[in-house]
């Protein structure tokens, strides 16, 4: 058996693993590294455009048989492109096993040909597919012919030479999954997992039955392992809190003293957090605003089949659409500016696209459940304290609700994962500048989604794999402080092949 690691070592994120044993090859997730596209683009001016793009700066493996339009290439001439000439491969990749819907681990998944199956859980495909209704990702944004196919909980399946389970593990988007794969040697890969979520009992599950197996390999992220270092580079580790309980009961603390707006900035994916800040406002007596993207995951996800169970409805919190502007091709727009062209004009409700379109046009949802508009923004700021505002982009949803002639006061409460890279720094920082500059209290209210260290320690533990190489971490070598007697350590370093 082989493994090659094309991302996910020595970086957070960015995992793709392929594994070979005989004729067959499989995937584990294919994800964006961050931190390498970082080192080549930055963003609008620079960024990559197509699979050519990324197969030059490397960021993805140059794989025959793995990619749509690998072998494609277009024929110009003076006036421009005249044929496209196709040289289509056979599939040399069987499959790819998806963690979960995290960019970082499925970000590249629209350049992968439709003939090669993406197993999954039932929850993370929903995701992908609300995600891609919304438009997040330029190289998901034609996925339509991707073949998605979800393995039940603790089931197996057979692919080529190996067999492969897949169990539901605890992470902070729903439906993450780790993976037990048996050929001539074992591989257990554990994803992004934790314990100490409202869901850990996934995890403790996971555990239990794996422990069962005679594993050879254990691929174990350690996203936490060595954060203390650098510490004055970065949020102040006692900011993270222990649990999700906890989360919820510093959001009541800090609400109820509160007297003006409060804005609380989570992840989009993160619904368990969602549901946390609904039972905070009915608590607080506040009225939830929820951002279109994260309102439309919530909204639309048992839509076909109820793969969660209590999700927030429209009646626990209120819709808050984007600010955008009027297309200056629609009638009113041509009248009103036809003095001013390059006035922007708000858009109304009307002419909305995409996932915004859809819920206005959905007959469940009454026009009193939307927030949009100047006089709406104005209308929250006049009354702050019946207010709490959800958002994933706290940056952009100051720049559209502060009136550049009033500040306004409240209390902005940081709900995201720390920062552990220079870019993530800066986006901090930017965020520090919008705080000063409205007047906003910062405070924190998070956990996190992945295993505190003594946790990844007691998972080592149980399953007892003869070795263990470090994923999804900067600090490989923290596990040595962890890692049981008996179990061997390796390394592995970028594009290395380690053969099993």
């Amino acid at each position: 058996m082989e493994l090659t690691f094309y991302g996910g070592v020595n970086e957070i994120g960015g995992n793709k693993i392929l594994l070979q044993e005989k004729d067959t090859s499989i995937f584990l997730d294919f994800g964006i590294s961050y931190k390498r596209v970082n080192e080549f683009f930055e963003f609008p001016l620079l960024q990559p455009w197509n699979l050519d793009d990324l197969l030059k700066t490397r960021l993805i493996p140059e794989l025959n048989g793995l990619y749509r339009y690998y072998n494609y290439n277009a024929k110009y001439d003076n006036t421009g492109p005249i044929s496209i000439i196709k040289n289509p491969e056979e599939r040399q990749i069987d499959a790819i096993l998806l963690s979960h819907a995290h960019m970082d681990h499925y970000g590249y998944l629209g350049l992968i040909r439709g003939d090669i199956p993406i197993y999954l859980s039932a929850v993370s495909k929903k995701i992908i597919e609300l995600y891609y209704r919304t438009g997040r990702n330029k190289f998901n944004e034609k996925i339509g012919h991707l073949l998605y196919k979800d393995i039940p909980k603790n089931s197996e399946i057979e692919i080529g030479d190996f067999k492969v389970k897949r169990y539901d593990v605890d992470h902070s988007i729903l439906g993450a999954s780790a993976y037990y794969v048996e050929g001539k040697t074992n591989i257990v890969y554990t994803g992004d997992f934790r314990l100490h979520g409202n869901k850990g009992f996934l995890t403790e599950e996971f555990l239990k039955l794996v422990e069962k197996e005679d594993i050879d390999y254990l691929l174990c992220e350690g996203t936490r392992l060595g954060l203390e270092k650098n510490e004055e580079e970065r949020i102040v580790e006692e900011k993270v809190l222990n649990s999700e309980k906890e989360v919820k009961n510093k959001c009541i603390e800090i609400i109820e003293s509160e007297e003006n707006l409060v804005i609380y900035d989570a992840s989009q994916a993160d619904l368990e957090r969602v549901k946390i800040l609904c039972n905070v406002a009915k608590k607080t007596g506040r009225q939830l605003l929820i951002d279109s993207k994260k309102a439309f995951l919530l909204l639309y996800f048992n839509e076909t089949e109820n793969l969660l169970e209590d999700l927030p409805k429209i009646d626990d919190f209120k819709i808050l659409l984007s600010r955008s502007k009027l297309s200056s091709s629609t009638n009113i727009c041509k009248e009103l500016t036809k003095d001013c062209p390059d006035f922007f004009l708000e858009r109304f409700k009307t002419g909305r696209r995409n996932h915004e379109r859809e819920m206005l046009n959905d007959n469940n949802f009454s026009e009193d459940q939307f927030i949009w508009g100047p006089a709406m923004r104005k209308e929250i700021l006049s009354n702050p304290n019946e207010y709490i505002i959800y958002t994933s982009n706290g940056p952009l949803l100051l720049l559209h609700c502060k009136n550049y002639q009033e500040p306004f006061s409240g209390t902005y409460i940081y709900g995201k994962a720390e920062p552990f890279t220079e870019e993530m720094e800066f986006s901090f920082n930017r965020l520090i500048k919008w705080l000063e500059l409205c007047n906003l209290k910062l405070k924190y209210a998070h956990t996190s989604g992945h295993c505190f260290p003594d946790d990844i320690k007691k998972a080592i533990e149980i399953i007892n794999p003869e070795n263990l190489i470090p994923i999804h971490t900067e600090y490989p070598e923290e596990f040595k402080k962890i890692i049981p007697k008996g179990v061997n350590l390796m390394r592995a370093e970028l594009n290395d092949k380690l053969i099993l």
